[in-house]
C-alpha cells in the first residue's frame, strides 16, 4: 500500500533518523531504500536548511498534530546528486512501541510550481497591458476578473469593478442587445466577435473602444466557461482617420480644382499610365479624361523625347529615384504638340516601394512664345543693324538688297526671297534683287503685277 501511493512517504523517530520510506521516495530523492533507513532526514535537505529543519523537529515533537510543514514558505529538498526541487510537505504523528515517530508526506511540486509561474507571469502581463480585459459568464454578466488597464481606462477602483457587469460601462446596450451580441459565441456560430462602441467612464465621459469578445473553452472540467472581452481605445485611431479624411478632402480639392494639369499615374517600368486626371489636363491637352485615363505617356509624348523620359521613369520604378523634371511636347487632341514643364514625383506604399507617381504638367506655350517673339525682335534688330552697316560702309546696292532678301527670308521662316521692281508703265514687276541660298527657280524674272507666283 505504502509503495503504490502516488506521494513519497517517510516514517521518521523522535531524533530525526528514517525508519521508513516508500518507492516513491526511492525515485524521488534517487537513494535506496535501504541506503535512507536509519540516516538523519535532514541528509534530504540542501545543507543550509538543515539546522533550520533539526530546530523545528524538535519543536514540533512537543506538540506533534496533522498539519502542512512550512505553511506559506516555499520548501527546498534535495536529491542524491545535489539537485535541488520543490516540496510541498504533510505531517502526521504516528504512536509506535519505541514512541511517537512522524509520518511525512512528500510531493514533489516542481510542475506544479513552474505551471503557477508561467499562470502568474501571463496575467501579470494582461494586467500591465493597456487594453481593457475583463471576463464573465454570459449568464450573469458579473465581472469575474479585471486588469489593471481596465482601472486605467475607466477610472475605476479594480473593486468597484467587480462589482459591475458590461452593463454599466456600455450605454449603448441593454440586456437584450447584449445577450444578442453574445448569442453567435454562446451558440458556438463564431469564434469571436468584434464590434465599435463606447464605454463611460467615472467621470461621465465616453470614450470609444473596439471590443473584441471570444469564449474560450473552460480551463478544466470544474472551472467556470468565461467570456474574454477586450476593449482598445481608439480615439487616436478615429482622430487618425478624421485626419486622413480630411486631408484627403483637401487633396482631392486641390488636385480637382489645381490651375495646372495633374495626374495621378500608375507605374510600369517605363511607362506612365493615368489613372485620374483633373480638369485643367484635359483643358491643356484637348482630350476628355476618358481618354486619358490608361492612356500611356508614350502616346503622349512627342518621339524626340521619348528615350529620355522612359529612361527616367525606369530608374524611378526600379531604382527609386524620387522624382524628374523636364520640359517636353505633349501631343494635342488636335495633332500638334503643346510644349509643357513636367515634374513628377514618385508616391511610396506603405512598404516604401514604388507605387505611383503624381505628375504635374504647366503650359509652357506663352513663355515660348514670348521667348520665340524675343529671339525675332533680336533677329530684327540685328538684321537692321547689318543693313544699316552694309549702306554706310558703300557696299555695292545689288549686295546691300540681297543681304535685305536674305535677312527677310529668315524672319519670315520663308523658302526664298526677292525685291521685284514695277516698271514705268507699273505693268511688269521685275526682279533687282535675290536671297542667292534660296532656290531662284522659284521666282521668275519677271512678272505681270497681277500674276501670282504657283509651285
Amino acid at each position: 500500500m505504502l509503495d503504490s501511493a502516488p506521494d513519497g512517504l517517510l516514517l521518521v523517530d523522535e531524533q530525526g533518523r528514517i525508519l521508513l520510506a516508500n518507492a516513491r521516495i526511492e525515485e524521488m530523492f534517487g537513494y535506496d531504500r535501504s541506503a535512507l533507513l536509519g540516516r538523519p532526514v535532514e541528509e534530504l535537505l540542501p545543507e543550509q536548511l538543515r539546522g533550520v529543519h533539526k530546530a523545528h523537529r524538535t519543536r514540533y515533537r512537543v506538540d506533534p498534530r496533522p498539519r502542512t510543514m512550512g505553511s506559506g514558505r516555499e520548501l527546498l529538498a534535495m536529491r542524491r546528486d545535489g539537485s535541488e526541487f520543490r516540496v510541498e510537505i504533510s505531517l502526521s504523528p504516528v504512536e509506535t512501541a519505541h514512541g511517537v515517530a512522524v509520518a511525512a508526506s512528500v510531493r514533489d511540486i516542481t510542475e506544479r510550481v513552474a505551471l503557477e509561474a508561467r499562470t502568474h507571469a501571463v496575467l501579470e502581463t494582461i494586467d500591465a497591458t493597456r487594453d481593457l480585459v475583463v471576463m464573465f459568464p454570459p449568464e450573469t454578466l458579473a465581472f469575474t476578473y479585471v486588469n489593471q488597464g481596465a482601472s486605467a481606462l475607466l477610472g475605476y477602483g479594480r473593486d468597484e469593478l467587480l462589482a459591475m457587469t458590461p452593463l454599466h460601462l456600455a450605454p449603448e446596450y441593454t440586456r437584450a442587445s447584449f445577450d444578442a451580441l453574445l448569442a453567435p459565441l454562446v451558440e458556438e456560430r463564431e469564434r469571436t466577435v468584434i464590434v465599435n462602441t463606447v464605454l463611460c467612464c467615472r467621470d461621465g465621459n465616453d470614450v470609444p473602444v473596439e471590443l473584441s469578445l471570444e469564449y474560450p473553452p473552460a480551463a478544466g472540467p470544474d472551472r467556470p466557461r468565461l467570456v474574454v472581452a477586450v476593449a482598445r481605445d481608439i480615439t487616436e485611431r478615429i482622430e487618425q482617420a478624421r485626419a486622413l479624411s480630411s486631408s484627403e478632402a483637401a487633396f482631392q480639392a486641390a488636385f480637382e480644382d489645381a490651375p495646372v494639369g495633374m495626374a495621378i499615374a500608375s507605374l510600369d517600368g517605363g511607362e506612365l499610365h493615368p489613372v485620374r486626371v483633373n480638369d485643367a489636363l484635359c483643358k491643356l491637352l484637348g482630350y476628355s479624361r476618358e481618354e486619358l485615363v490608361g492612356q500611356s505617356l508614350s502616346a503622349l509624348s512627342h518621339p524626340d523625347e521619348l528615350d529620355r523620359d522612359r529612361a527616367a521613369f525606369t530608374a524611378m520604378a526600379e531604382e527609386g529615384l524620387d522624382g524628374y523634371t523636364a520640359e517636353k511636347r505633349c501631343l494635342h487632341a488636335d495633332g500638334h504638340h503643346v510644349w509643357v514643364w513636367l515634374h513628377s514625383t514618385l508616391l511610396r506604399d506603405e512598404a516604401h516601394r514604388p507605387a505611383r507617381v503624381l505628375a504635374h504638367l504647366v503650359d509652357l506655350r506663352e513663355r515660348r512664345q514670348a521667348e520665340d517673339e524675343q529671339i525675332r525682335s533680336q533677329h530684327r534688330i540685328q538684321c537692321l543693324a547689318d543693313v544699316r552697316a552694309a549702306a554706310l560702309t558703300g557696299r555695292p546696292l545689288a549686295d546691300s538688297l540681297e543681304l535685305v532678301c536674305r535677312h527677310a527670308r529668315a524672319l519670315a521662316g520663308a523658302h526664298g526671297a526677292a525685291l521685284l521692281r514695277p516698271d514705268a508703265a507699273g505693268e511688269t514687276l521685275r526682279v533687282v534683287a535675290a536671297d542667292t541660298t534660296a532656290n531662284r527657280a522659284l521666282v521668275p524674272a519677271e512678272l505681270a503685277v497681277d500674276e501670282q507666283i504657283r509651285e
